[in-house]
């Protein structure tokens, strides 16, 4: 996945490729790859699965604490 993501104080996020650590997330897409990001704001989570031309994503966000966060593909 080619995902940057920048916070307000121009921190940017490292997205592992897992799951988060102690999480209750599982993983929705059978054959799909997963990448997290954790932090004092809270849990990022991606998953993707790709098909043919079209690529599917799912995201969970568990923000706790005010953060402006930046995407960029």
């Amino acid at each position: 996945m080619n995902l940057t993501i920048q916070t307000s104080a121009n921190e940017i996020l490292s997205l592992r490729p897992c799951a988060p650590s102690g999480e209750v997330i599982e993983m929705k897409i059978p054959g799909s790859k997963a990448w997290s990001a954790e932090g004092d704001f809270g849990t990022i989570f991606f998953e993707e699965f790709h098909s043919g031309p079209f690529i599917l994503r799912y995201t969970f966000l568990k923000i706790m604490r005010k953060v402006t966060l930046y995407f960029t593909e």
